[in-house]
């Protein structure tokens, strides 16, 4: 309880500061870069002020509400820990790239193409190191239609998808250490390939357990 008292106290500030520092900003702020770090979109400030609330807004609805509406409430008893790590970091995400914006905005020289890479690669390996604790369910994970019409290959894929993003996630932020900016980006980009594979691989192992099942039905008329 605590914890989440310090959370939101986080989050009141964040907004208040946001609202305070807004007239010190100039009328367009940026808020979209292109893959050479380029500023490739401009928005009226006050843009600035109303995304200041997408951490409580995106925190209640995946806190509040994802977990009373999904039939298998069981699950998140299970998994509530490991499930608040990753949506805290998730939300609060937002809070540290809207201040490097008003920052950018008031003259601060800042590659955003990296920060967004190193906070994606940063999201990746905490979904990782708690994705295997996430239990089966309709909303949160990786959710194939094969790992949930088999909640066995929802564990099996779970646990191996939770290598994978942290391999994902450390390929993301080694892509920024690379000179070459062109490397940089495609290093960055071949860590999410591993998105089409855990996809894939929870296809095989639904295939597999579809065709053990056969076989042991096969043995058993026998």
């Amino acid at each position: 309880m605590k914890k989440r008292a310090v959370l939101y106290a986080v989050f009141f500030i964040h907004i208040g500061m946001s609202f305070v520092i807004l007239p010190f900003l100039p009328d367009k702020v940026p808020f979209h870069w292109n893959w050479k770090g380029e500023i490739d979109q401009w928005v009226p400030r006050v843009y600035l002020a109303w995304m200041s609330l997408i951490p409580v807004i995106l925190y209640a609805f995946l806190w509040f509400v994802v977990p009373r509406i999904d039939p298998k409430k069981e699950s998140w008893k299970i998994h509530s820990r490991a499930y608040s790590i990753v949506i805290v970091a998730v939300s609060c995400m937002f809070i540290p790239l809207q201040w490097l914006i008003a920052s950018i905005s008031l003259g601060f020289s800042i590659r955003m193409d990296i920060v967004v890479r190193i906070f994606v690669g940063a999201i990746f390996l905490v979904s990782g190191n708690y994705m295997g604790k996430i239990r089966h369910n309709y909303f949160c994970g990786i959710r194939t239609p094969w790992t949930l019409a088999n909640e066995s290959v929802w564990r099996k894929t779970h646990r191996h998808g939770a290598i994978v993003f942290v391999i994902m996630g450390l390929l993301m932020i080694a892509g920024v250490c690379i000179p070459h900016q062109l490397t940089s980006v495609l290093v960055s980009l071949s860590g999410l390939a591993g998105i089409p594979y855990i996809i894939a691989y929870s296809w095989f192992l639904y295939k597999k357990s579809a065709g053990d099942e056969i076989t042991q039905r096969v043995s058993g008329e026998r």
